[in-house]
């Protein structure tokens, strides 16, 4: 956690050598840390009390993180036949 938090202060520091160099204006950066994989109810219910506490930091497994992405896909793609609807009734 201190090492993503010294991720953070330091993309702070530089955002304006990071803005110059990329034309990329940051508002908040924030951290994800990735660990393990399945974990059970009471491990579960810990995560969610650390994550309550942390600030700009978030605590995943592995399998929610893969969760996050299937789900960030299948609303691309429902979008993307939406899209396609819509462009064929034009």
């Amino acid at each position: 956690i201190r090492q993503t938090q010294n991720y953070i202060h330091q993309i702070e520091a530089e955002q304006s050598n990071i803005l110059r160099r990329t034309d990329l204006e940051m508002l908040k950066p924030r951290g994800i840390i990735v660990i393990g994989n399945e974990i059970d109810e009471d491990k579960r219910e810990d995560l969610r009390i650390i994550n309550s506490h942390l600030n700009r930091i978030e605590v995943l497994t592995y399998s929610d993180l893969r969760s996050v992405g299937e789900r960030l896909i299948e609303n691309y793609n429902d979008k993307q036949e939406l899209n396609e609807i819509n462009i064929g009734d034009s």
